[in-house]
Formats: C-alpha cells, sequence, structure tokens
C-alpha cells in the first residue's frame, strides 16, 4: 500500500523519534511501572499495529504475528522480573488518558499525551500537557495508584497474556 507523501513523513518522522528514545532508554535504563489495559492489547493482536491503516490480509497477518511476538516478549519480561521493570494488566476498564509521570530527584512532573500510543498518525489534533503543579500531579497520581491497585500483576499477568494470545489463535 503506497502511503501519500505527506503521512510518509510524518511516519518516518515517528520512527526516527522512536528508535531515538529506544536509544536513550537504553543508556539512561529509567524504572518503568507499565499499566496495559487488556482492550488495547485485544486490538493489536487482532489488527496488529497501525489497525487504521486499509492492508491486505496477507500484511494485515504479518502485522498480527509482530503484535503476538511483542506481546510475548512482554510476557518474558514480566516473569524475568528485570530491575525497575514492572508490568500490569487492567481488564476492568480502559484508562481515558495517557499520562507519564516522571519522578526526579527533587519533583516529580506529570506529561499527557492526547493521542493512544496506538492511534492513527493521521490525528494530529490536540493538546498536549508538561507539567509539575502539585494538584495535576497529585490527581493524575492517584488514579494511577489506584489502576494499578485494581490491575493483575506478575505471573497472573503473564499467564492472562497467554491466554489473550491463545484466544487470538497464538501459541
Amino acid at each position: 500500500m503506497k502511503i501519500p507523501g505527506q503521512f510518509s513523513t510524518k511516519i518516518n518522522s515517528l520512527q526516527s523519534i522512536q528508535y531515538q528514545r529506544k536509544q536513550e532508554y537504553e543508556i539512561r535504563r529509567p524504572a518503568l511501572i507499565t499499566i496495559l489495559p487488556d482492550q488495547a492489547v485485544q486490538r493489536f493482536l487482532q489488527r496488529g499495529p497501525g489497525d487504521f491503516v486499509n492492508l491486505s490480509d496477507e500484511r494485515r497477518e504479518a502485522g498480527r504475528e509482530l503484535a503476538a511476538r511483542e506481546i510475548s516478549r512482554i510476557i518474558r519480561l514480566i516473569e524475568s522480573g528485570p530491575i525497575g521493570l514492572q508490568f500490569s494488566v487492567l481488564t476492568e476498564s480502559e484508562n481515558s488518558t495517557n499520562c507519564v509521570l516522571l519522578r526526579g530527584r527533587e519533583k516529580t512532573m506529570l506529561a499527557i499525551n492526547p493521542f493512544r500510543c496506538d492511534a492513527s498518525p493521521y490525528i494530529s489534533t490536540g493538546v498536549s500537557l508538561v507539567t509539575s503543579a502539585p494538584e495535576a500531579v497529585n490527581a493524575h497520581q492517584k488514579v494511577v495508584e489506584d489502576l494499578w491497585k485494581k490491575s493483575i500483576k506478575g505471573m497472573e499477568a503473564a499467564q492472562y497474556l497467554r491466554g489473550l494470545l491463545a484466544e487470538n489463535g497464538f501459541q
């Protein structure tokens, strides 16, 4: 499928940013706590990355296989329990905000992204926010803590993700 020039440029730019972020992560190795909504995992396994793009059945299946490999990789990370990396799976509902709490030595910052990580690159209108305002940080911290408490963790999360793989035809 040919992607129109303006979108191809955006996609290339996003891929470059993602590559740079991966390099930064490898250098700094920050502690990460991640809550995976099971509905997002289901979409990922059913449609693969780029579920918004009209793909041939062959390409869609290749994307689904890539998604299954990525979820399998997450399962291995959960099971190996590397220091500073925690995953949980939220099964009750999908959170409606994409936020990151960044903890520094002296303060915590809140970053809000208006777009889901699996959103179409064609969506380009939204307002991001980065703040250290105590009211915003505390409100989001409480929501994240509540979601973390409700989510499944550890081997139970790994087993749950294995179940989603099986439900979607992957072993």
